[in-house]
């Protein structure tokens, strides 16, 4: 297990909930607080824009 899903794995249990992937984590961020393309590590304005689109028209699977 990396240190990211290690962390994410600690604060769950912390709080009482079941764990969330990282990659769900991201998804959610870019659904939800879609900045920039920088701001969330991307470089490429079309790809940014393409994944956005993607994951806002994602249906909540939780």
């Amino acid at each position: 297990m990396d240190a990211l899903r290690l962390r994410v794995l600690q604060t769950c249990r912390d709080v009482d909930l079941d764990f969330i992937p990282p990659g769900l984590i991201k998804r959610c961020a870019l659904r939800d607080h879609a900045r920039s393309a920088a701001h969330l590590g991307y470089r490429l304005e079309g790809h940014y824009q393409k994944v956005v689109a993607l994951a806002q028209g994602m249906v909540d699977e939780h």
